[in-house]
């Protein structure tokens, strides 16, 4: 069972996965990709993608101190992400598959849940070190019966690659910060049960939640 209890600063940028714009908070436009995306660290092949909402903390919606940028986008087979993360002091280390390193690790995270029920919907994490973990969040609260998840679900054939600048963990060395590049394939998103995972179509919309954290900042 996997809850989370963080110690420090958390960060989050609510979405809707739109193809027409719709009512409602922080609503992201996303526009078929024509382009291929490679996955490899670098984010010269983004230039035409426009960055999402403005990353705020979680508990006073204000700017956070150290920034995070995001972009997100689609073809016909994938959904690609990319997060461009300022941040002087990364901890973390390389972690084993599914580690709950949440409790200690800097990361980006996201949460995938189409339908928004706020049920079955995947969860995961990356963190500079190109560590993950993909959890599927069967009920996260009382509503549906009390928490419960899928630890062994795993999204088949996603493409991750990270970059640091700086080297992790040496006080010697100051970081500026790192990029995480993630493309997964919907075809492994059907197969969550009673997820509601359809590939995505002109003017229909996901709901997502993009989300950082920072143990290292001051």
């Amino acid at each position: 069972m996997l809850k989370h209890h963080l110690k420090k600063l958390c960060f989050i940028s609510s979405w809707i996965f739109l193809n027409s714009m719709a009512f409602a908070v922080n609503t992201d436009t996303l526009y078929l990709q024509q382009n291929t995306i490679v996955i490899d660290g670098n984010l010269n092949d983004w230039v035409t993608i426009p960055y999402s909402s403005t990353f705020v903390k979680h508990d006073d919606n204000t700017t956070s101190t150290q920034k995070t940028k995001a972009k997100v986008t689609w073809d016909n087979e994938n959904l690609y992400l990319a997060f461009d993360v300022e941040d002087t002091e990364i901890v973390g280390k390389i972690q084993s598959q599914d580690a709950a390193f949440f409790e200690t690790d800097d990361l980006v995270e996201f949460f995938i849940d189409p339908d928004g029920d706020g049920q079955n919907y995947l969860e995961i994490g990356i963190n500079a070190s190109g560590s993950v973990y993909d959890y599927v969040i069967k009920c996260p609260n009382a509503s549906c019966g009390g928490w419960a998840d899928d630890q062994v679900f795993d999204v088949k054939d996603m493409e991750i690659e990270t970059t640091i600048d700086g080297t992790l963990n040496n006080p010697n060395d100051v970081d500026t910060g790192y990029i995480v590049e993630c493309k997964i394939p919907f075809s492994s998103l059907t197969n969550i049960s009673a997820g509601n995972f359809t590939k995505p179509s002109n003017n229909n919309s996901w709901k997502m939640n993009l989300f950082r954290i920072d143990y290292g900042i001051k």
